[in-house]
């Protein structure tokens, strides 16, 4: 092992090269790829998938949704905020109001009435139809991180007989249990490690390949991944074959594209499962006929095939400008509706919004940690910064200075804070 400083004064521990591997042996080597790996990381079209049935309780909750789907039972999906969260609620929402279209006549029932409530700011339905599948964001200074009781108090008034949670809920221990008691059933679907000393809430079902249970060859999927195996398990189900084929295939491909997006986004390790997924899904997204995200790509100024540097540093810090400064529900509206891009040009401008509160925030951070200048972290706050474009500031300052950074906004007396470190 040999250190090296870099021209930026970085530190870089560089293992000794293997005299037996050859240049492109030993950049793997250094990437965590071992030698036997070598061949499957690097041929993509031989694709590493998985099925989903493998994941715990993926069977349970298909049983689950299909029951709820065959009954016209009322259905919530409860996402979280950030493009991860965001591409994970549009693929369950797509898949199961689909489904529903396919396997009902719509007609009128006491239970099909409008599903609609001032509490939801925008009906997520792509279309006029009345939909008993239904989406909650959670807006971050409001309802803070994921499932909480605002909304399953919410769920209770409106008749809702199953949540799906979707890039959240693993830690939800007291909210599963207020919709257990309400007689709500709770199918967690996440990727997150559960708490240490609870474990798992005691939900009708959890879906997570990290769970000590669950013998998934492949840990490392994303919010959006799970979502969308759970997708492609319910539109294959013998119960839901459809008779157009070429339509639940493109819809199959549209729902590649937003798991692609999510897993990029929250950058999950780009092996096995999640190389596959995006060396397809990448492929796709230049073609989408989804056309809120094609004005995305448009307003991004991508006119070529899009790749992953695209989706980390054009695509994606649009689709999260909504949550950071306002509603993420306006991001998953430019994924969903019909008027997709109307909604992707007010994403344009809450970038903008975003961009300049970030550049200004960034600056009066910069003057405020001059008196940090020889200590080994970086610590600012300041009442007018927005909670949502702290981590940014805290990150961007991290990267600079190379040293851990912590930021802080400060509203009503409280601090929220945002720490990073150097990788």
């Amino acid at each position: 092992m040999t250190i090296e400083n870099s021209f930026l004064n970085r530190r870089w521990n560089i293992p000794e090269k293997n005299p037996q591997h050859n240049i492109l042996e030993h950049l793997l080597f250094l990437r965590g790829i071992d030698q036997v790996d070598h061949e499957a990381f690097l041929n993509t079209t031989a694709g590493t998938t998985h099925h989903p049935s493998k994941l715990k309780d993926l069977d349970k909750a298909v049983a689950r949704i299909q029951q709820a789907l065959e009954n016209k039972e009322r259905i919530l999906i409860v996402g979280d905020y950030d493009t991860d969260g965001i591409t994970a609620t549009a693929i369950l929402l797509k898949a199961l109001q689909y489904i529903e279209a396919n396997i009902s006549n719509k007609s009128a029932t006491a239970n099909d009435r409008t599903f609609r409530t001032s509490t939801y700011q925008t009906d997520t339905s792509s279309n006029e139809k009345t939909s008993l599948i239904k989406a909650r964001l959670p807006h971050r200074t409001k309802h803070g991180y994921g499932l909480n009781e605002q909304f399953i108090r919410e769920a209770q008034e409106l008749d809702i007989n199953l949540i799906i949670t979707v890039d959240n809920g693993i830690k939800a221990h007291k909210e599963v249990e207020l919709a257990n008691s309400l007689g709500i059933d709770v199918i967690i679907t996440d990727h997150h490690i559960a708490h240490e000393q609870r474990g798992m809430p005691l939900a009708y079902c959890v879906i997570n390949p990290k769970q000590a249970e669950c013998n998934y060859p492949y840990t490392e999927l994303s919010g959006a991944g799970i979502a969308y195996k759970l997708a492609i398990a319910l539109l294959q189900n013998l119960k839901f074959k459809m008779q157009n084929a070429n339509e639940q295939i493109l819809l199959e491909e549209e729902l590649l594209v937003l798991a692609t997006l999510g897993t990029i986004a929250d950058i999950c390790p780009l092996t096995d499962e999640n190389r596959t997924l995006i060396a397809e899904g990448l492929k796709k997204i230049s073609q989408t006929k989804n056309p809120g995200l094609r004005r995305i790509l448009e307003n991004s100024g991508i006119e070529k095939e899009v790749t992953s540097e695209d989706v980390g540093f054009r695509i994606s810090p649009r689709l999260n400008a909504a949550g950071r400064i306002d509603d993420p529900l306006l991001a998953l509206q430019a994924l969903i509706h019909s008027e997709g891009p109307k909604f992707a040009d007010q994403l344009e401008e809450q970038n903008r919004q975003r961009q300049e509160l970030t550049k200004k925030a960034f600056q009066q951070a910069e003057e405020k940690i001059e008196e940090f200048e020889n200590q080994k972290i970086l610590i600012a706050s300041h009442p007018e910064w927005h909670p949502g474009i702290i981590g940014l500031i805290a990150g961007r300052l991290a990267e600079k200075h190379y040293r851990p950074t912590i930021i802080m906004s400060e509203r009503n007396g409280k601090l929220t804070g945002s720490c990073r470190s150097p990788l």
